[in-house]
């Protein structure tokens, strides 16, 4: 969940740039339409329309990012891959340290049980559509992230050597 996360994250910013630029371009165009001066009527009857199509285009534009509410979104995506990530990378740290060195499993609980708990039962806002596009992204477009995780592939072994299995959900 973490790298679905995270890549759809910069998927979401990629977009919110995206329609941000078109309406930086937009509006630059139309204010600079604005401060001309023409004499010939034909002429400034056509700018007027032209900015107003601008402006009607800028609209809607700026309706679509604030419906679409990719601010608020990567706000909260960003504040859900840092936690996510802080109690990943502790969690990793502790299965990677010789069971000697990790702390108790009560101690365990105790420390990331409410945390864990609370980032289950509260996702980040992601539609199943965008949830699927995001995997299916991080499957084609960039398998080198997913070598070594599940479900993609499983570990097994024959003899001593350990390999990672793709599984059928990493083919389909």
């Amino acid at each position: 969940n973490y790298l679905i996360n995270y890549h759809f994250m910069y998927r979401l910013k990629k977009k919110e740039s995206y329609w941000s630029w078109y309406l930086i371009v937009i509006s630059t165009i139309c204010s600079t339409i604005t401060v001309l001066t023409i004499s010939n009527t034909l002429i400034s009857e056509i700018i007027k329309y032209v900015i107003t199509f601008l402006s009607v285009v800028t609209s809607l534009i700026a309706a679509y990012m604030k419906k679409e509410n990719f601010v608020e979104r990567i706000k909260e995506m960003d504040r859900y891959i840092q936690k996510v990530g802080h109690i990943n990378v502790e969690i990793d740290n502790m299965i990677k340290s010789k069971p000697w060195n990790r702390i108790s499993y009560k101690e365990f609980i105790d420390k990331h049980y409410n945390d864990i708990v609370q980032l289950f039962s509260a996702p980040p806002p992601m539609s199943p559509e965008e949830f699927k596009s995001t995997i299916y992204d991080i499957t084609v477009y960039n398998p080198e992230l997913v070598y070594d995780t599940e479900p993609w592939f499983e570990s097994r072994s024959i003899g001593d050597m350990e390999y990672f299995h793709m599984t059928e959900y990493g083919y389909e």
